[in-house]
């Protein structure tokens, strides 16, 4: 038996939007930026501008959070 358990990934509520059915998930390395399936992008003022509905998922954090900045 493997008595070694890897540790779980750790996540943070963090803000994601939805417009016309299709999510868009923070880009990892550029804030303001969102990413659809498939890799279109659109900025965060451009989906509030739709009216893209937002809502908070458990995601892993981003490169640009300050709570994981490198030093």
């Amino acid at each position: 038996m493997n008595d070694k358990i890897s540790p779980i990934a750790s996540t943070a509520p963090t803000t994601m939007f939805v417009l016309d059915g299709i999510p868009y998930l923070p880009h990892y390395v550029r804030p303001g930026t969102y990413v659809a399936p498939g890799g279109a992008t659109m900025s965060e003022k451009r989906l509030v501008e739709s009216r893209a509905t937002a809502k908070t998922l458990m995601l892993w954090p981003r490169r640009w959070e300050p709570s994981i900045q490198s030093p």
